[in-house]
């Protein structure tokens, strides 16, 4: 609306306004709800495309020595400088990290060995990275203030805002969420309440994220089959026993797990409130471990990433096609969240051309080979 059409539009509402005896309180209702509208409509970014965002809080879920300590290193290095991370687009951002399982000596040979593998300096410290690291030399400064906090939920916050304070649109993580403040997982009042605490934060730093993991329960040894979740993602963090609360209050709700028996290749798949959410298959990378990097698609199949009729869908595209020619073989709505899928799993290649799929059939429908 103009300025102009919106002196005329006040003009009238207050002629209206006098007729009917209400003054000029029309024209502040009108204006105001016009005003509700018009404000705050843009979405804040993500900082790693899908994963983490502005005023979102993450949470990632998964077993013991599943690797998620090396993939928090891992992501950590991205963010701090800006690189894409796995087929994710990343923004640079500040690092603030709480730890409480990792041995600080680890997390920077970590880094040091990722830095090496992505020919990088280690993050500025504390420019770009602020470690609180409970399990490091007591004289480094961050892990005496973290070991005078603990055990105070008040102390714990005010550090965390502290640190925002320099760093207000800072990534802050903590790892695991359950030793970082003294709340019962079992009772979802407390973590309601913690989660409102963090949101508060939001409201005075609206650029900063938050990333919490968690620990998973032992496997059910009586279940006959594990939820698969690659496949289901919404059934495998159901199964989540004793942490739901921390998993349902989240923005984004992610689970990391094996996809292979021999426990090398990793898939990060979840639930993302309002939106949709592309599953992402891994695999280690440098040696010795120095990160992770996308999986070649020929390590898994079509079947484990599409549903029944996605493959078909699938299946009905040409090797090289553009969006335009695609929608007139797939309703557009499908075909959107079939090119997100195949894109966040490293199947589809944009080049000048068009869309070009990065795997053939080869024999069985469940096989695949790398196109050159």
């Amino acid at each position: 609306m103009t300025l102009r059409n919106t002196a005329v539009c006040q003009v009238m509402l207050s002629v209206v306004g006098a007729v009917f005896g209400f003054g000029d309180d029309l024209v502040t209702i009108a204006t105001g709800a016009v005003g509700y509208f018009a404000r705050h409509r843009q979405p804040q970014p993500d900082v790693v495309e899908g994963l983490l965002g502005e005023s979102k809080i993450t949470v990632l879920g998964g077993d013991y020595g599943v690797g998620k300590s090396p993939l928090i290193a891992d992501l950590v290095l991205h963010i701090v400088n800006g690189l894409d991370w796995c087929g994710r687009k990343v923004e640079m951002r500040p690092i603030i990290h709480f730890d409480f399982e990792t041995p600080a000596q680890k997390y920077k040979t970590d880094l040091e060995n990722g830095a090496k593998r992505l020919g990088l300096s280690v993050p500025d410290v504390p420019q770009m990275l602020q470690p609180f690291f409970q399990h490091d030399n007591s004289d480094e400064p961050t892990t005496a203030e973290l070991l005078e906090v603990l055990g105070s939920t008040e102390q714990s916050l005010a550090l965390v805002e502290k640190s925002l304070e320099a760093k207000p649109n800072a990534v802050v993580i903590f790892d695991p969420i359950e030793l970082f403040i003294q709340i019962d997982k079992l009772k979802g009042k407390e973590i309601v309440a913690f989660y409102g605490r963090l949101r508060k934060l939001f409201a005075k730093y609206p650029h900063a994220s938050i990333l919490c993991t968690f620990n998973l329960r032992k496997p059910d040894q009586k279940s006959p089959q594990k939820v698969k979740l690659l496949n289901d993602p919404r059934g495998w963090l159901q199964e989540v026993s004793g942490v739901n609360e921390i998993m349902t209050r989240s923005d984004i709700r992610l689970g990391i797990d094996f996809f292979d028996d021999e426990q090398l290749i990793r898939v990060i798949n979840g639930i993302r409130r309002g939106e949709a959410f592309s599953p992402l298959v891994i695999q280690p990378a440098g040696e010795p471990l120095a990160g992770f990097e996308q999986c070649p698609p020929d390590r898994f199949t079509l079947e484990d990433v599409f549903t029944r009729k996605q493959m078909g869908y699938w299946e009905s595209l040409p090797e090289l096609f553009t969006f335009k020619q695609a929608s007139k073989l797939v309703p557009k709505s499908s075909l959107h969240r079939l090119m997100d899928r195949a894109k966040s799993v490293g199947l589809l290649r944009s080049e000048k051309e068009g869309w070009v799929k990065v795997v053939r059939p080869r024999g069985s429908p469940k096989k695949a080979e790398l196109v050159n």
